[in-house]
């Protein structure tokens, strides 16, 4: 059973992204920035989550420990909105962008 679920959502004025325990416990925001960000996606093993950010004039794909903490990018997207799929125990995102899909591989970076 899961521990907890995450989603994007603007409750606190912007679209950032929140975890909420399955049992019992309040919501609480993972990213506190101010940008667009959706489409939250788990860790294989549940301790990170990637996510879409539009970032001023970049958008990209961004991770950050369930627990919050420093964002790191993943990867950068030209064009479109991307939606993080799946994070596979090989250590790679897939996303799809427009109507295609997409891999970046985390310890290398190549798409």
């Amino acid at each position: 059973m899961a521990r907890a679920i995450a989603f994007g959502s603007k409750r606190s004025g912007s679209n950032e992204i929140w975890t909420k325990p399955t049992a019992r416990g309040d919501a609480r925001p993972i990213t506190k920035n101010g940008f667009y960000n959706q489409y939250p996606v788990w860790s294989p093993d549940g301790q990170e989550i990637v996510f879409y950010s539009k970032r001023a004039n970049s958008r990209g794909i961004w991770r950050v420990p369930y627990t919050a903490g420093e964002e790191r990018p993943v990867a950068t997207i030209a064009s479109r909105e991307a939606r993080p799929l799946r994070w596979s125990a090989d250590q790679k995102i897939y996303f799809q962008n427009g109507g295609e899909l997409f891999r970046v591989d985390l310890a290398s970076g190549e798409s």
